[in-house]
């Protein structure tokens, strides 16, 4: 009971100070009662009283971000206040070198919502390459940083001085370090005395949102020294802030209020869209072009519609880790239809469980498009490729065309070594054409009779390969039926085999395999065309666990059950032109077939 009067008697206390305050009034008498039994770290007082009890005028804006102004004394002096808060899910935040100086014509290139100035930097790193670099910074300077993952891009405030930046180099993609550091984990940092000036604040709260604060100085407003532009930033609920001293211009899209001034760097916001345009349709495809569209594809496909996609750019997915194949779960019912448009994609890698690979099941087209540099590693006994574990399936056909893979790399290393191509395991009711792989197949553990080949390791029914190549190299050690084209192909499947070229520089494997199919049985309802392979082809084949150099002979006059040596060459391009390449498609001038695209 005496605890419950004295509380009352606190709170009456209170009140009544709260009552009789004014802007003007003294309340230091209170404020040991804050700092004790609120908030040790805001140390609340008089001034801070203000802020968080001053009227704000906020509108949404109508891309997505929100705008709030105030005027208020603090300090004894008159403080004019904007800011401007975003979701990072909302915007992709990025920094520009400002080459020109007072243009804007690179955020509006990109369409982008705001900018403010930055400043002349002490580092300054854009999507990894170093613009600047200093030997020596400011103490107390801070860094914006910007992280790229597979979703975008994630932003922070951190510290900054140059024995800190090759670990800033090595962690962030984009870096602006300079400024001034003013609040760390929600606490403000010690600041040397300092001039009233502008500010514009940068900050993140608790929540991930991105705060853009901008302390006036004109002749209504006095400015705010560090200590002071600090203390406003965590009042405002920033756990980290950074100023950028006397650059105070913003600039947005939506009114044009005021052109970003003379700047070294620029930043600013862009609508972070799922794709860069389109609606996904035949007409109006979805347009990729950053790493974050491509990993946007699994979000929008629909077992009720085809979804349209096309590259609008190159494309690095090196930022993107654990790739969910695009249609590899059971019914296998979304289609796609992918144009490339004669862009690359690189450094696509792929372990998933499921049919690893960059469609899993391609039930559609894929088309135009350049891998290279892809890693598939497969950890479980689904058919594997670059392209698709299947290329089409039951009911749902699929075409891969004028599609080119680069240096590629494929491993498996279970004890059920699944089907391994370079294009697909598989092709079941599907088509590839006028496409090539220069892949490393390479399967550390086998069973009899697996196929592993440069384009498709086996085959089911209704499936073609026509006008295509493979080089690089294939060790299925001595089980897996192995060929430069294909490693399997059953009968009674109607199946197209022709006018292809295995052009493997060497092939390892069970006896029954060779320079351009691996064990292949056919009948009349089958068609088994010209095919060329490599003469210099090194072939090391197995038979009862021991080297064979009679693998050729084995197969020979077994009517309807062979290996496909094919057609030998010393020239692939002349291999090519004897095939009947068609020239528009193919540009055969040089050393190696290449696509016209390209």
């Amino acid at each position: 009971m005496k605890k419950l009067i004295c509380n009352i008697l606190l709170l009456s206390a209170m009140a009544g100070g709260f009552a009789s305050c004014s802007d003007d009034a003294d309340n230091s008498w209170w404020d040991d009662i804050f700092a004790q039994k609120y908030n040790q770290q805001l140390k609340w007082n008089p001034d801070s009283l203000a802020l968080t009890r001053a009227t704000w005028d906020e509108n949404d804006l109508d891309c997505g971000a929100k705008m709030a102004s105030t005027s208020l004394q603090m300090w004894g002096v008159q403080q004019s206040l904007r800011k401007l808060t975003y979701s990072q899910s909302l915007f992709m935040t990025h920094i520009a070198a400002n080459d020109n100086d007072a243009t804007l014509d690179r955020v509006t290139d990109e369409d982008a919502s705001f900018a403010v100035n930055g400043f002349e930097p002490d580092l300054l790193v854009i999507d990894g390459k170093v613009i600047t670099e200093k030997s020596a910074a400011s103490d107390g300077s801070a860094a914006f940083v910007i992280a790229s993952d597979a979703t975008g891009e994630i932003c922070d405030v951190i510290a900054s001085a140059p024995q800190f930046y090759s670990i800033m180099k090595e962690r962030y993609t984009t870096i602006l370090a300079g400024g001034t550091h003013l609040v760390t984990q929600g606490a403000v940092l010690p600041q040397a005395d300092s001039q009233r000036t502008a500010h514009t604040i940068i900050g993140k709260t608790r929540n991930g949102e991105l705060v853009m604060l901008f302390i006036d100085k004109d002749a209504s407003a006095a400015g705010a020294t560090l200590a002071e532009a600090a203390l406003i930033a965590q009042v405002q609920g920033m756990t980290e802030a950074m100023t950028l001293t006397d650059n105070t211009a913003l600039w947005l899209k939506e009114k044009n209020e005021q052109a970003v001034k003379a700047a070294k760097t620029v930043i600013y916001g862009v609508f972070n869209t799922p794709f860069a345009s389109g609606e996904g349709t035949e007409d109006s495809p979805y347009v990729i072009k950053l790493p974050r569209h491509i990993n946007n594809m699994l979000s929008v496909l629909s077992p009720e519609h085809p979804v349209y996609f096309e590259l609008g750019a190159d494309i690095d997915m090196s930022s993107i880790e654990g790739w969910v194949p695009l249609n590899q779960a059971d019914p296998f019912d979304c289609a796609i239809y992918f144009d490339g448009k004669g862009y690359t994609i690189s450094n696509f890698h792929c372990d998933y469980k499921n049919y690893p690979s960059f469609f899993g099941v391609l039930y559609g087209e894929c088309r135009n498009v350049k891998f290279h540099k892809p890693v598939i590693t497969n950890t479980s006994n689904s058919a594997c490729g670059v392209v698709g574990g299947y290329i089409g399936t039951v009911g749902k056909p699929g075409l891969v065309e004028q599609v080119a893979i680069t240096e590629g790399n494929l491993s498996t290393g279970v004890q059920y070594t699944p089907k391994m191509g370079g294009v697909a395991g598989y092709a079941c009711e599907g088509t590839v054409r006028n496409t090539y792989a220069d892949v490393t197949l390479v399967c550390q553990k086998a069973q009899w009779n697996v196929g592993c080949g440069g384009i498709i390791g086996q085959f089911k029914a209704n499936a073609t390969v026509e006008y295509c190549y493979a080089t690089g190299s294939i060790d299925a050690i001595k089980y897996n039926t192995v060929g430069g084209i294909w490693g399997y192909a059953d009968n009674n499947l109607g199946w197209t085999l022709r006018n292809n070229i295995g052009w493997m520089s060497s092939l390892t494997g069970a006896w029954a395999s060779n320079r351009v199919g691996g064990r292949t049985k056919y009948d009349s309802g089958n068609t088994l065309g010209t095919n060329y392979g490599r003469r210099d082809c090194v072939l090391t084949l197995f038979e009862n666990d021991n080297p064979s150099p009679a693998y050729t002979e084995a197969y020979k006059g077994r009517v309807g059950d062979q290996s496909i040596e094919g057609t030998l060459s010393d020239n692939i391009i002349d291999a090519a032109k004897a095939l009947g390449w068609d020239e528009t498609i193919w540009d055969l001038s040089g050393t190696m077939p290449k696509l016209r695209w390209e």
